[in-house]
């Protein structure tokens, strides 16, 4: 089985690489998720969803579920529903704080499924298959190239290859989140909501850089908040450094290594999520 390694801070989720398996597989790739001191006091769980952002499913992460010494990694197949369609699929991962049903944070990305050859996965006879996983395998080598084993690095922020990914992974969160849709599995809820917001030119000055706080009607600390930069202001973006976005009760906080030259729009979407155990 291999293994597609992902690191998960208070503010994001990164994955080695954007590829999640192909469609119709079962039981051929686990995700590997090590988790920052952030989440340590934190309940967790993580929810797939297929690449039509349907059919929900939800895992526990428990103790069962650590891997290898690390106390803070965990290791869990990604379910055959989340690889049904081929496209990005979304991986949420929610933190709780323990002994309460209350959430404490959300993160979210996208993961991407390769078409099955046939265009259906059940017509994937033994001698493709295996030869499309070299293939794959082949693909994977080349983009690691230069790097340790993988298993050795799973823990290590992505290099030059996989930022290239981690930047089209983003783009696609912001392109899926954009659709107002309502997610529901058995005692699981979560509502999409969107919007665009005035960056102002004026930021507040920091020790570690700037940032602004836009006020956003009915957003809550608790909501997963994505944010998209459009075309034709991605250079104003990269001078001003972007770093983070992130929403508080009622407001929606930028942080960049400097402030804007200008203001501008730029659309978001948030989740809200609700669980009852």
């Amino acid at each position: 089985m291999r293994k597609l390694y992902g690191k998960v801070t208070d503010r994001e989720i990164k994955l080695q690489s954007a590829f999640a398996g192909v469609q119709g597989e079962a039981g051929a790739t686990a995700l590997v998720l090590s988790f920052s001191a952030d989440w340590f006091s934190l309940g967790k769980r993580v929810i797939f969803l297929n690449a039509h952002h349907e059919n929900p499913v939800s895992v526990l992460l428990g103790v069962d579920r650590l891997y290898g010494a690390d106390e803070n990694s965990y290791l869990l197949p990604i379910p055959k529903e989340a690889l049904a369609y081929p496209g990005d699929a979304l991986l949420i991962v929610e933190g709780t704080k323990e002994g309460t049903n209350m959430l404490a944070r959300t993160l979210t990305c996208c993961f991407h499924v390769e078409a099955a050859p046939t265009g259906k996965a059940e017509n994937i006879i033994k001698d493709e298959a295996l030869q499309l996983q070299a293939q794959l395998d082949g693909i994977k080598q080349t983009l690691i190239k230069g790097m340790a084993d993988a298993e050795e690095i799973g823990d290590y922020a992505l290099r030059a290859e996989q930022a290239a990914e981690q930047a089209e992974a983003h783009a696609g969160v912001a392109l899926a989140a954009s659709r107002n849709c309502l997610l529901a599995t058995g005692q699981q809820h979560a509502a999409c909501f969107q919007g665009k917001a005035n960056v102002p030119k004026d930021w507040v000055q920091t020790d570690n850089g700037f940032f602004c706080d836009i006020p956003t009607e009915n957003i809550l600390s608790t909501d997963a908040l994505f944010m998209f930069v459009p075309n034709e202001k991605k250079s104003l973006a990269e001078r001003m450094g972007l770093l983070s976005c992130e929403s508080g009760d009622g407001y929606i906080r930028l942080c960049a290594q400097k402030s804007p030259e200008e203001s501008f729009l730029m659309p978001y979407t948030w989740i809200r999520g609700v669980i009852v155990l």
